[in-house]
């Protein structure tokens, strides 16, 4: 794919999102669903009618499951 990213478990027409964490829940059920690598800041790819939708002086922000999350794209240390 042009991002670098292959998404084996959805199928081609399947309507996505990317969009960066800006906060994580707890590190005990990130490691259940293997997301061990999730960090504020990574971007990640979600199904495009998942989580919940709010809005908080005027940014769009979502609250996800972690079962939600088809990909993660972690940032590169410096």
């Amino acid at each position: 794919t042009k991002s670098g990213l292959y998404l084996p478990s959805i199928k081609e027409d399947t309507p996505v999102m990317r969009m960066k964490v800006i906060g994580v829940g707890s590190r005990v059920d990130m490691e259940k669903e293997g997301l061990e690598n999730l960090e504020i800041g990574s971007e990640i790819i979600i199904l495009a009618y998942a989580g919940t939708e709010f809005e908080v002086d005027g940014k769009k922000l979502f609250v996800i499951r972690p079962a939600d999350i088809v990909a993660i794209d972690v940032p590169e240390a410096n």
